[in-house]
C-alpha cells in the first residue's frame, strides 16, 4: 500500500510563485501590453513637447514686399484683408498694406500687389498700377471684379425711358436663404447689387422691388440655388401684380 507523500507547505507557496511569475511574464509579451506601453510613451512625448517653448517662425527678409492693397471705405475689402495677411504670414511673407483711397500708391518696394477689391473704381489712381505692371510688377486680384457695364447699361437704359415717359420696373426675384448665410461673399455681393441697381432706377423715377426679403421663401419653393418651381413662381407673379396695382 502506497503511502501518500506530503509536502511541506512552504513548497506549495514556492510553486504557487513560480506560477504566477510565469504568468506575469507571458502577460508582459502580448500585444495589448505592448500597445498600452506604446500609448504611454506617446503621451509622455506629447507633455515634453508642449512643455517646450513654442519658437515663432521666421519671416522670410527677401528685401520686397508683398503688398495688400486694401479700402478702409469697403466692409468686403476690410474682410478680403484679413484672409490675404493670414495667407501670407502662413507662408512667412514679408508684407505690407496699401491704401487704394491715397492718391499716391506707395508701390516701391513691392514685388507683388494683391488687391483685395471687388472694383477697379476703389482704385483713387489706376495710373501708378499700370505704371507697376510695365516695371515687371505682379498684380492678384483676391475677388472677380464686379462688371461695371452692366449697370452703366441699366443707367442708360433706365435714363432714356425715363426721358420718353415710359414707366418702367426693376425686380428682383428671391434667392435661397440657405445659400446666403452659408456663404458671406455670395450674401455681400447680392446686397451690393441691391443697392446699386436701386440707386440707378430710382434715379430716373423707375419702380424698384426686392422680392427676395418680402417673400422669404424657404427651399421647398425652389428647383435649384436660384429658380423658383411653380409653387415659388406662382407666389412671386403674385407679389409683382399687388406691387404694379399699387403703383398705377
Amino acid at each position: 500500500m502506497r503511502k501518500k507523500v506530503r509536502f511541506p507547505n512552504r513548497v506549495y507557496i514556492i510553486l504557487l510563485l513560480v506560477l504566477v511569475i510565469g504568468l506575469l511574464l507571458q502577460i508582459s509579451r502580448t500585444q495589448f501590453l505592448l500597445q498600452f506601453q506604446q500609448n504611454h510613451d506617446l503621451l509622455a512625448q506629447r507633455d515634453r513637447l508642449f512643455s517646450e517653448p513654442v519658437t515663432k517662425q521666421e519671416v522670410e527678409t527677401t528685401g520686397k514686399d508683398y503688398c495688400v492693397a486694401t479700402s478702409e471705405l469697403n466692409e468686403y475689402s476690410r474682410k478680403l484683408k484679413i484672409n490675404a495677411f493670414k495667407t501670407l504670414d502662413y507662408m512667412k511673407k514679408q508684407t505690407r498694406e496699401i491704401h487704394l483711397e491715397d492718391l499716391e500708391l506707395k508701390t516701391e518696394n513691392c514685388v507683388v500687389i494683391i488687391f483685395a477689391a471687388d472694383s477697379l473704381e476703389q482704385i483713387a489712381n489706376i495710373q501708378v498700377i499700370g505704371e507697376f505692371v510695365s516695371n515687371g510688377g505682379y498684380v492678384f486680384f483676391m475677388s472677380t471684379l464686379e462688371n461695371e457695364k452692366n449697370f452703366q447699361a441699366l443707367a442708360r437704359m433706365s435714363t432714356k425711358m425715363h426721358r420718353m415717359h415710359i414707366k418702367f420696373y426693376f425686380i428682383v426675384g428671391p434667392y435661397r436663404q440657405p445659400l446666403l448665410d452659408k456663404h458671406e461673399d455670395l450674401r455681400m455681393t447680392m446686397e451690393d447689387f441691391i443697392v446699386k441697381t436701386n440707386k440707378i432706377i430710382t434715379a430716373n423715377s423707375g419702380f424698384f422691388l426686392n422680392l427676395h426679403p418680402q417673400l422669404n421663401l424657404s427651399d421647398y419653393y425652389f428647383v435649384d440655388r436660384f429658380h423658383l418651381n411653380e409653387h415659388g413662381s406662382a407666389l412671386t407673379a403674385k407679389a409683382i401684380g399687388k406691387f404694379i396695382d399699387k403703383s398705377e
